[in-house]
């Protein structure tokens, strides 16, 4: 594999790592069996109902993390600190709010990818492809209300 993917055995095992589909982790690909000597490893991709109850979840329960992340956005002035039009200062608390902000974006945009590349590889079942479109029209939906949200805030 090291040689395959080009990378360090370090490398290798953090992809591994980051990767490993788990109770709590769904969406992994890489199957771990620990039951073997050495450690056994195998891809297995995900099923399409297992993504479609992720983004219901995701989605659904963010809504109230977003709205504390607002509140303190536009009730704290001294979060911005504006040198000018141009430049934006932030103090520790709103570079924290943003950063937590922008890894909400992200989980968001990964499963935006999720959908497409799922539905280009035509890994949907035929039943699931209406949900599909409308999982993947929620996350930009949602996507988009938060960057507005952000705006209005700004």
């Amino acid at each position: 594999m090291k040689n395959i993917f080009k990378c360090s055995e370090n490398d290798l095992m953090d992809i591994i790592k980051n990767n490993i589909k788990t109770n709590s982790e769904p969406l992994g690909f890489i199957i771990k069996n620990d039951e073997t000597s050495p450690t056994k490893y195998s891809i297995e991709p995900t099923n399409y109902l297992t993504i479609h109850n992720q983004v219901e979840n995701y989605l659904k329960g963010i809504n109230g993390i977003l709205s504390l992340f607002y509140r303190n956005l536009s009730t704290q002035s001294n979060l911005l600190k504006s040198d000018s039009d141009e430049i934006l200062n932030l103090n520790n608390k709103g570079k924290t709010i943003f950063d937590n902000i922008s890894l909400i974006l992200d989980r968001i945009q990964q499963l935006s990818f999720l959908i497409t590349y799922y539905k280009s590889m035509d890994k949907i079942p035929k039943d699931m492809i209406s949900k599909a479109d409308e999982d993947h029209e929620k996350c930009l939906n949602m996507y988009s209300k938060i960057i507005k949200k952000l705006k209005s805030i700004l």
